[in-house]
């Protein structure tokens, strides 16, 4: 397992993201959990096993069914069959998830929130009251597809933007070239609630530097994981689930070389997978059909 000391930020009063005084503070409890790979874990479970103020930004996507027990359209189909299956979560459990987000994040961290239109609509302030969280911006993902909805249709999620104390933006917000409307369709969708890549690539390139720690307790198709390997930056987090194919769970192929995750059938069907050897190759190939899915994104010199 890699080792768990990181370098704590001490100071963000400064115009540099990187700051050079640091502390051997451990950044997890147990060494139980994984860095920079999938934990079959309970969200909570993980943040109560990571240290105060050790971790730069968080992503979080509750699992709630907002949109759909507000238009109860009667019939779940096959677009929502996934979503629906889904644990869901309560306002109770997604306040608690917030505050644990809070306490192991670093002062003027961020938390990047998702969030649907009724969510948006009444608020969630009530989720931040026992946290060091303020609202400083939002982003609208439009998402080149359009959904259901009884006037409108829906075609864009909600990603709000929290900072721990200090607010400050200088620093420690980096570009400035993202826009606050977002356009990113997802190609070969893994998940039901599969986020945008580039985004998540970006904001985590705007508020981190290289080995700082990005957390996502609730990974689901783990493409935070994807952006913190493209970006050297260490991951962690967790889903109470991992995905399949033909009912193999998927690992990340520990001998990739490309920019792009690959995921490919658990190390212990294929333990001599690095990187993926041809029989994995056409193995995934003729069993997941998705164009442009990254599991067909194998490094050239696998393809035998």
């Amino acid at each position: 397992m890699e080792n768990l000391i990181a370098a704590k930020k001490v100071s963000v009063f400064s115009s540099k993201r990187k700051t050079t005084k640091t502390s051997t503070t451990p950044i997890l409890r147990s060494s139980d959990i994984n860095i920079n790979d999938i934990n079959i874990l309970n969200g909570l479970e993980l943040l109560k096993s990571i240290n105060d103020s050790v971790i730069t930004a968080s992503f979080f996507d509750p699992q709630y069914r907002g949109i759909m027990e507000k238009m109860k359209y009667g019939n779940e189909g096959a677009r929502q069959k996934e979503r629906a299956e889904l644990k869901q979560m309560g306002e109770e459990m997604i306040q608690e998830f917030i505050e644990e987000i809070s306490r192991v994040l670093q002062p003027s961290g961020h938390l990047f929130l998702w969030i649907d239109k009724f969510h948006l609509c009444e608020g969630t302030s009530h989720w931040f009251k026992k946290t060091d969280f303020s609202i400083v911006d939002l982003i609208t993902w439009d998402k080149g597809k359009i959904g259901m909805g009884y006037r409108t249709r829906r075609k864009s999620e909600y990603l709000l933007i929290l900072q721990k104390v200090p607010l400050r933006a200088k620093g420690v917000w980096s570009k400035h070239d993202i826009p606050d409307v977002w356009t990113e369709k997802i190609v070969g969708k893994k998940h039901p609630h599969q986020k945008p890549i580039a985004l998540q690539t970006n904001l985590i390139a705007s508020v981190s530097s290289e080995n700082d720690y990005i957390l996502d307790p609730c990974a689901g198709s783990y493409t935070v994981l994807e952006a913190c390997k493209e970006l050297k930056r260490n991951f962690i987090g967790s889903d109470l689930k991992t995905m399949e194919i033909n009912g193999n769970p998927l690992a990340i192929c520990a001998g990739r070389t490309a920019a792009k995750t690959l995921w490919h059938p658990a190390p212990s069907l294929f333990a001599d997978c690095i990187p993926c050897s041809s029989d994995i190759t056409s193995m995934v190939t003729k069993n997941f059909s998705p164009e442009g899915s990254s599991l067909r994104q194998h490094p050239p010199s696998s393809l035998n």
